[in-house]
């Protein structure tokens, strides 16, 4: 909201359906011009507020191609669906038709969407006396809210571990729990961990500037307070995952996390971020005596997470997103109404063509060359004439039908492993067919095809915003 009036743009605030009838009343004629006439140009919301607009209008077709969803972990263009959505009898989320670049992420981990983030800042320690010995203390600060993090196999150990490196270790967890007395209970908690229970912001940042260490217990994920740890000097401890974990229970995306936080894994890492199997106390061992023994490396904030790269983003998506059809447009409130083509973004001059391994997504592949996939490029890859441009020998082409699909799908969710039609433009080696997309809601850079199956990724370089391409704003 703040970058929004920053920038120069008049936001008005709904914060519940009574309020949202005064500001988005629906879509009609505007009584001077007689011509159909919106009160909002763009409306940014989550997916309450998105269910609110729903009971509002009955439907979401008139503002569908000026909603901008806010949402956390993404959402892949499967569950995005309306047909082919897994969850759709279970769960509010999904379903939606929108454009998936609609839906605006936390992090930059699914191309599928758009990565609109937040602002970290960085710490910079000031010549007083107090503070200076503060920010050289040798203490461990536990990453959780809830004592219910400590769970877990080999958890406790890894913590004694830590904690007979560092002077002291802190935590700041809630604690909710009572005795028949009326007791606060902590049994979870080692006695030796000085817990600070719930903090306020500064209370919480003054405390993270005094730690040296961050020490990650596997929850939250994809969080906010590890690059904020890393922004006031603070090495985080990663832990990894044996077993790629599902983003959380019953969210609309396929994505598998690595660690607790990949951003800090794969864009940040040493001596800042130290991916870590918390189980392999051996590993662990050698991580800590190596943190101890090296200079406290300087507070980090990459250029996606700082104030002016946000204000860059977002401007860029305000300039160029456009998810209305070519007709004629009109501005909120004004009667100004004109016909407006819409140009493509970002170019097609960015486009880099890859051709994944079989069963490989397209943002496996991408990355694989050092790019990101750019879903708003598939169109200009699904085409047969590109087919024969990567010398491939189709004996066929075959048009992805959706609706044919769909019963085959439905029938695979409930007996066995469902394989949804999003992975073309693709080649099946078994077959040797060239597969087109008919579906642009399938288009999907995160689709894992079968195991025969070899897709066409439109891939883009990136600078230091893995967000837009380079000289795209």
């Amino acid at each position: 909201m703040s970058a929004l009036h920053a920038l120069g743009h008049e936001v008005v605030l709904s914060w519940s359906p009574d309020r949202l009838k005064e500001v988005m009343l629906p879509y009609g004629q505007d009584v001077e011009t007689c011509r159909p006439a919106r009160m909002t140009d763009l409306v940014f919301t989550d997916i309450v507020g998105l269910e609110q607009i729903r009971a509002l209008h009955g439907s979401l077709y008139h503002y569908r191609c000026i909603l901008r969803v806010l949402d956390v972990y993404g959402t892949d263009p499967l569950f995005n669906h309306p047909l082919f959505n897994p969850e759709i009898q279970s769960t509010s989320w999904g379903g939606k038709g929108l454009d998936p670049a609609q839906f605006f992420t936390h992090f930059p981990h699914s191309p599928d969407n758009s990565f609109l983030g937040f602002v970290v800042q960085k710490y910079n320690i000031s010549g007083d006396e107090e503070e200076v010995q503060d920010y050289f203390r040798q203490i461990a600060l536990l990453y959780g809210k809830r004592p219910s993090v400590l769970n877990g196999r080999n958890k406790l150990r890894f913590i004694d571990l830590v904690n007979q490196h560092f002077n002291e270790t802190h935590a700041t967890m809630y604690v909710n729990v009572r005795n028949k007395k009326g007791v606060e209970m902590y049994e979870s908690i080692p006695d030796y961990v000085i817990n600070h229970r719930n903090l306020g912001q500064e209370e919480f940042r003054r405390l993270l500037r005094k730690a040296r260490v961050y020490v990650g217990l596997g929850f939250p994920v994809d969080g906010p307070a590890a690059l904020e740890a890393i922004a006031s000097g603070v090495v985080y401890l990663n832990p990894r995952f044996a077993n790629p974990r599902p983003v959380a229970d019953k969210k609309p995306t396929n994505r598998k996390l690595t660690s607790q936080n990949p951003y800090a894994e794969t864009r940040i890492g040493e001596p800042h971020v130290y991916t870590i199997d918390i189980r392999n106390l051996t590993h662990v061992e050698q991580v800590l005596g190596s943190i101890k023994g090296m200079p406290r490396p300087p507070p980090l904030v990459t250029h996606e997470f700082t104030a002016v790269g946000f204000l860059e983003r977002l401007h860029a998506y305000l300039e160029n997103q456009n998810f209305c059809p070519n007709e004629v447009q009109t501005l909120a409130n004004s009667g100004l109404t004109w016909r407006r083509n819409k140009k493509q973004w970002p170019p097609k001059s960015v486009l880099k063509v890859k051709l994944s391994e079989k069963g490989e997504s397209c943002t496996m592949a991408c990355s694989r060359h050092k790019l990101v996939c750019e879903r708003s490029l598939f169109n200009d890859v699904n085409n047969e004439k590109l087919f024969n441009t990567l010398g491939s020998n189709c004996r066929g082409v075959k048009q992805i039908l959706p609706l044919e699909e769909l019963e085959i799908y439905r029938r695979r969710l409930v007996y066995g492993k469902p394989e949804p039609p999003c992975h073309a433009p693709s080649i099946s080696t078994f077959t040797s067919q060239c597969l087109l997309q008919t579906d642009k809601l399938l288009f999907s850079c995160a689709c894992a095809p079968p195991t025969d199956v070899q897709r066409i990724c439109p891939c883009r370089e990136y600078g230091d915003q893995i967000a837009l391409c380079v000289g795209c704003y």
